[in-house]
């Protein structure tokens, strides 16, 4: 089993999502995530298997599309592993890398997962909590994300997910904008508490 590089995720953070340099309240953020991907919340610990999608979720970070003709290679990567009648990264994928990272866990994502709607009726209804795939309406269609925590005025999630600005990042959600919570069948409710983190770019650009 492959060992996560802590010192390399933020290498890549700082050079490939923040240009270079990261404010301590960015250094607060992407630890809260990392702590709650592998199973540590703000009131204890959980197993790390409680949320090994939002684990594989964590190593994609700063995943970014290719402008022009070239594409991004873990995206094409993701299309052919899962066999989604898509060659390039132009195609909104926040559902393809939900699909991608549940595949990685073991756990079957929904029939043509690359349609963010289709996550909204897939597993059980949950309460919100790390881990937590959310569902938000968008202008255009809709977006798919993993909920990581909380800004501490309580009014957003702290949403990682794919697309979000062409890239793999955590931003924040309306709370109310989320119709859908789901958690995989199956699978034991993790009911990790939602840490809250530092506030940071509100999610907008999701196509």
């Amino acid at each position: 089993m492959a060992v996560f590089n802590h010192q390399a995720f933020f290498d890549a953070a700082r050079s490939r999502v923040f240009g270079g340099k990261l404010s301590q309240a960015q250094v607060d953020g992407l630890n809260a995530a990392l702590n709650v991907g592998f199973g540590i919340s703000s009131v204890g610990r959980a197993p790390a298997s409680a949320v090994p999608w939002l684990v594989e979720a964590n190593k994609d970070m700063g995943l970014a599309e290719i402008p022009g003709v070239k594409h991004a290679p873990r995206i094409l990567k993701m299309l052919v592993m899962l066999r989604y009648p898509f060659s390039d990264d132009e195609t909104p994928w926040c559902g393809t890398a939900m699909a991608a990272w549940m595949k990685q866990a073991a756990i079957e994502p929904p029939a043509a997962g690359y349609r963010a709607l289709n996550w909204a009726s897939w597993g059980v209804a949950c309460s919100p909590q790390v881990g937590a795939i959310g569902v938000k309406k968008r202008p255009e269609g809709n977006h798919v994300f993993l909920i990581v925590g909380e800004t501490a005025d309580k009014r957003y999630f702290k949403a990682l997910g794919a697309n979000q600005s062409n890239a793999v990042n955590i931003q924040d959600v309306l709370k109310e904008q989320a119709f859908a919570i789901r958690w995989p069948a199956g699978v034991p409710v993790a009911g990790i508490p939602l840490p809250v983190m530092p506030a940071g770019k509100i999610s907008k650009a999701e196509a």
